[in-house]
């Protein structure tokens, strides 16, 4: 299993086009999802994430979702991927989180009103599902990279070695009294006793949360590294998409 050192991903991000690549990036470390479910994610799968983000009285929406700051909050999403076969849930930092609020705030045709759009558009504000534009943002920055990074400094990294640093992670770092369990949950594997437990952690997330919360910052690029914590302030206060 070939895994994306941070250094690597570092190279790929400073490669990166705009607000969405750096999103979808740390979506694919912090998470693990496969990149067809970040491509095919709507507002409504990201709403449910959030759930708990909302105050009991406050309306579930795109709109009210994008005013919040949640790498101040320290808010981690937690994704029920709904899988019948396999039964999978997981996180999100609340970096990757807050990344996908700036990119939201500034996406162009974001219809607030409408659930079933998706979250991710390309760069020509077309939906990404079945177009396998993640392998694309990959494939462009490796090309980039040729042509600007020494030769001694080659880059060769996929989506899916960032996300092997997400399952070592996880395989080494993970705690709490529901690891086994919890780890088959993250990484979308196990038996029909996995899905009794899925049946359990659905209703009460705050388990898989706090089993979540002892890998977070292994999954945080900004809390290592601060050089790239104030590049990470910077890009979500002054960039445009």
């Amino acid at each position: 299993m070939t895994i994306a050192t941070e250094e690597d991903i570092l190279k790929i991000m400073s490669m990166g086009a705009g607000k969405n690549d750096w999103a979808i990036i740390t979506l694919l470390l912090s998470s693990g999802l496969p990149s067809k479910f970040i491509e095919e994610l709507t507002y409504e799968q990201l709403l449910d994430a959030c759930d708990s983000y909302f105050k009991y009285d406050e309306l579930k929406t795109i709109h009210n979702l994008v005013k919040k700051n949640p790498k101040n909050d320290g808010y981690i999403a937690c994704f029920d991927l709904k899988m019948k076969s396999r039964p999978r849930m997981t996180c999100c930092s609340p970096e990757s989180l807050q990344l996908t609020i700036e990119y939201l705030r500034y996406r162009k045709n974001l219809n607030i009103d409408s659930d079933k759009d998706y979250v991710f558009l390309n760069h020509h504000n077309e939906p990404m599902a079945g177009k396998d534009h993640i392998s694309y943002i990959f494939r462009r920055a490796r090309e980039k990279a040729s042509n600007y990074l020494p030769n001694d400094e080659s880059l060769d990294i996929k989506s899916e070695y960032v996300r092997n640093r997400f399952k070592d992670i996880c395989k080494n770092h993970l705690r709490g009294s529901y690891r086994d369990e919890v780890l088959l949950l993250l990484n979308g594997s196990g038996t029909a006793n996995n899905k009794r437990f899925y049946e359990h952690v659905k209703d009460d997330r705050y388990l898989l949360i706090d089993h979540y919360k002892t890998v977070v910052d292994y999954l945080t690029l900004g809390s290592t590294n601060n050089e790239l914590n104030h590049t990470i302030n910077n890009f979500t206060t002054n960039m445009r998409y």
